[in-house]
């Protein structure tokens, strides 16, 4: 079941609107793919669909990938290996940084002089390698 950010179950018509959206897409893929796929249907749908919904959370999350597990319903592990199956990683790095790169510029309303701690720090807030860069095994 989908839920919005406040944990209730979306509105039916909203839901409804999410739903015939999927349908038109997937009538019209279906449509031009034709007879010459090579992979079975679910598995070329869901390998269209899945790296875009695992941005679409990490974007809504700010990149924190224990919250972006939760809302996916995956744990921790299984989300960092289907980032990794989808060549995620550079995605990850390049639009983080262009996020935090717009939130910490002094053009940005909600930037301030002097942080209370480092924007960003690399061994808690990097989602890209941090266990490396301390010496450790990636997560």
């Amino acid at each position: 079941m989908l839920t919005n950010t406040d944990n209730r179950l979306m509105t039916p018509q909203l839901l409804g609107h999410f739903q015939r959206g999927i349908e038109q897409a997937l009538a019209a893929y279906i449509e031009q793919m034709g007879e010459k796929s090579a992979l079975p249907l679910y598995a070329r749908v869901m390998g269209e669909i899945e790296p875009t919904l695992l941005k679409s959370v990490l974007s809504h999350t700010d990149f924190n990938r224990s919250d972006a597990a939760k809302i996916l319903g995956v744990c921790h592990a299984t989300l960092n290996h289907k980032l990794k199956h989808y060549g995620l990683g550079q995605w990850i790095k390049e639009t983080r940084y262009r996020h935090l790169e717009a939130i910490t510029s002094p053009k940005s309303p909600s930037h301030t002089e002097s942080p209370s701690r480092p924007l960003v720090s690399w061994e808690t807030d990097c989602p890209i390698d941090c266990m490396a860069r301390k010496g450790g095994e990636n997560e």
